[in-house]
């Protein structure tokens, strides 16, 4: 704390002034708190268990100590440079701002809910939609599946709004975003084209912040009693039938990795109703290769930082400007 400051003109001086003053933030990070402090300690003990052989470790350690072994291979993953990333682009569906050919005429089998499921299933990615399974709020005995608004490339939705340092990392996201598809471009020897580049992949930041936009703020969804709206698929379609997105198929192919079966009369917990009111109007102002772009850039952008060191510092300028 910092008893010199008055409470009642800068609490927030008042209340974390004394850590302000006795801490700088590393370049290594984007914040430092006692948590980031508690985090590097317990990571130090960490590095020790998982670096220490252990001919007893039960086969947890074993396989803990093998995935930890792998990823401090550094001349393993420099090697393999973007390859583990273009096979994940392979397998969804191709990034159109790295592509020559890619268009809706040629990709005939693309929707959106079979994209979106993929992204769910396959990698965990919650995009446009998050869709999860969880305890009824209403009722504990049973699990029920959640629909609600997805979250977001940049932290929270205020960084795509506001001026001042909001900006400025915007202004950097942007720039990380135009970097990363043109090394991608580059590896997939596409000729260089700069303008294009930088168009597509600002319309995919238009299109991020509109969905920002249409997402309620985090003080708007503390009541979860306001926010449970229970209904059937059924009712989920017509009330939310977005340019014909098919619910049942979106879901079916979710809940088909863990081989449940889902039809209509299925019930579903509706968190983000605002949100999906507004999805509708977002869509049909977009192209499909534009919700293509920005689907792609999502999976990308949770990967970068596992790949080779020239991606890895792409992303330094962007966690900077935090």
């Amino acid at each position: 704390m910092d008893p010199t400051a008055e409470p009642c003109q800068n609490f927030y001086q008042y209340a974390c002034g004394g850590w302000l003053n006795r801490h700088v933030i590393p370049e290594t990070s984007s914040r430092y708190s006692i948590f980031d402090i508690l985090r590097d300690e317990l990571e130090i003990i960490l590095k020790g268990v998982l670096e220490t052989p252990g001919s007893e470790d039960r086969e947890a350690f074993r396989k803990a100590k093998t995935l930890y072994r792998s990823c401090m291979n550094e001349s393993f993953i420099e090697q393999r440079d973007s390859l583990p990333l273009l096979e994940v682009l392979r397998v969804a569906g191709g990034w159109p701002v790295a592509s020559t050919d890619w268009n809706i005429t040629k990709e005939p089998n693309w929707s959106l809910e079979e994209r979106l499921s993929l992204l769910n299933s396959r990698f965990n990615s919650r995009i446009l939609i998050d869709m999860s399974v969880w305890h009824d709020d209403q009722d504990s005995s049973r699990n029920i599946i959640y629909i609600d608004q997805p979250g977001l490339g940049m932290p929270s939705r205020d960084y795509y709004f506001n001026d001042g340092n909001y900006q400025r990392v915007r202004e950097a996201y942007l720039q990380y975003m135009i970097t990363i598809a043109k090394m991608i471009r580059e590896d997939l020897k596409i000729s260089k084209d700069n303008v294009l580049v930088e168009e597509e992949m600002k319309t995919v930041l238009e299109f991020e912040t509109d969905i920002a936009n249409a997402t309620a703020p985090v003080e708007e969804r503390h009541d979860v009693t306001l926010l449970y709206n229970k209904m059937t698929i059924a009712k989920l379609q017509e009330r939310f039938e977005l340019n014909g997105f098919n619910w049942t198929l979106f879901i079916q192919g979710v809940m088909s990795s863990v081989n449940i079966e889902i039809n209509s009369d299925e019930e579903v917990v509706v968190h983000g109703v605002p949100y999906l009111q507004e999805l509708k109007a977002i869509l049909s102002s977009y192209s499909a290769s534009t919700i293509q772009n920005y689907l792609v850039w999502r999976l990308v952008l949770d990967r970068v930082s596992g790949l080779s060191r020239r991606f890895k510092d792409a992303r330094v300028n962007y966690r900077k400007a935090f």
